[in-house]
């Protein structure tokens, strides 16, 4: 399962630049996450740095070596706060905005992809 390392990393990113796209968008204006930072600092921060853990621990897979089940679990932390923090939002997935709607994907796409990961490791070569 060599190409898990590059999908965990890749998925941990793009979630953190949903971090900073659009939410939620009506009437020709649109809000980012990152715009409520100053009224609601963790529900901005949570996610965002859930989003770099995994996006830090695929990248450790690929530059350490094989992808353990300790990059995997660390993963796995890493989207579990995302999911959490986010869990709201998914209820109004079809209302949201590009970003709003990449970050939901990345966080609940991004913790199967750990899980697989940390469950089924590579083998070291």
């Amino acid at each position: 399962m060599k190409q898990l390392k590059f999908a965990i990393a890749g998925l941990g990113l793009l979630g953190a630049i949903g971090v900073f796209l659009p939410l939620v968008s009506a009437m020709g204006m649109s809000v980012s996450l990152w715009d409520a930072r100053s009224a609601a600092a963790a529900d901005v921060y949570v996610p965002l740095i859930g989003f770099l853990i995994g996006c830090g621990a695929g990248f450790a897979g690929i530059v350490k070596g094989p992808m353990n089940r300790v990059f995997g679990g660390i993963a796995v932390a890493g989207f579990v706060l995302t999911v959490i923090k986010l869990r709201e939002l998914f209820e109004h997935f079809g209302d949201a905005a590009y970003g709003g709607k990449l970050m939901l994907a990345c966080s609940a796409i991004g913790l199967i992809v750990a899980i697989v990961a940390t469950v089924k490791p590579e083998d070291e070569a």
